[in-house]
């Protein structure tokens, strides 16, 4: 069947999710003998059974995933796992893609974004993948139950915790803490010992002022991010900041967007194909938000 994990293919799984962020320090810490029976037993072992041997084992009723990819999978996962609660973290992709540029092209947020093929190949892509997960978790939030999703605006949660926490808390059935909020208690965390820079903030207070971090994006960055994510804006609620480029800069912005299109779309089908979304998942949109400018 599809569904099951070959023996033969199992040492290869196994290096496969070792080899990433938390879950590299995940497997890193699993006993000796679920390894060996993950590794051994000859029952067969499908994508279920899979996830829930490598996974640990709490006490706790609620057990929480956050890849990415699982954007993708909504369906699927739901089909597994009918008691299954999304939590849909939305924020501005002009937010999103400030974030992401910081981490993997700038040495912090503050730093300017000069326009360049490398800095606007950074812009394009963060916002396609914004465009094409906020596709895919719109598309199957239609189809799945209303008390399966609940959505939270990244914008309504840093201005007020509490509230959205204790609402997200009643949706999955766990009683909300006020210690939830304390920094003191977030440090400890094991997410902060994967990729500090990405994940730092989450032992610091929150900060309300990040609602408004996109606001810092260059004017022709944030035009790039409304070319590719302008449909998702608009669902959500999400306006276009309206700023005319000057010729000069929105002509050397064009060239390097029909240069580095074509590139970043493969870019995206490939790394899209490998979670295995749905067909049409990983077309992001174009819209005409630089050539109007």
């Amino acid at each position: 069947a599809e569904d099951v994990v070959p023996r033969g293919d199992r040492v290869r799984v196994l290096l496969e999710l070792s080899r990433t962020g938390l879950t590299h320090h995940h497997i890193a810490a699993l006993s000796p003998a679920t390894i060996e029976e993950f590794l051994t037993t000859r029952r067969e072992l499908g994508l279920k059974e899979t996830y829930e041997l490598l996974l640990p084992r709490p006490d706790q009723l609620v057990w929480g995933e956050k890849s990415l990819s699982n954007a993708y999978l909504m369906r699927e996962i739901a089909s597994l796992y009918p008691d299954t609660v999304f939590v849909h973290v939305l924020r501005d992709p002009r937010a999103t893609t400030l974030s992401w540029v910081a981490l993997h092209y700038l040495e912090d947020e503050d730093e300017a974004l000069e326009l360049d093929r490398d800095a606007a190949g950074a812009v394009a892509y963060s916002a396609m993948r914004w465009a094409s997960w906020t596709d895919a978790i719109d598309g199957s939030s239609e189809t799945l139950p209303d008390a399966a999703v609940t959505r939270v605006r990244f914008e309504e949660l840093v201005d007020e915790p509490a509230p959205v926490l204790q609402r997200v808390c009643m949706r999955l059935g766990v009683e909300f803490d006020e210690r939830m909020l304390d920094p003191k208690q977030r440090s400890g965390d094991p997410v902060l010992a994967t990729r500090r820079h990405a994940h730092r903030r989450l032992s610091d207070p929150v900060d309300a002022a990040r609602a408004d971090a996109g606001d810092r994006l260059p004017a022709w960055a944030a035009a790039v991010v409304e070319r590719y994510a302008c449909d998702g804006m608009a669902r959500h609620g999400y306006p276009s900041r309206g700023e005319e480029l000057p010729s000069g800069e929105r002509q050397k912005l064009l060239g390097e967007l029909d240069f580095l299109e074509p590139i970043l779309r493969k870019r995206l089908a490939r790394d899209a194909a490998r979670s295995g979304p749905p067909e049409g998942h990983g077309d992001a949109q174009k819209s005409e938000a630089v050539e109007g400018r």
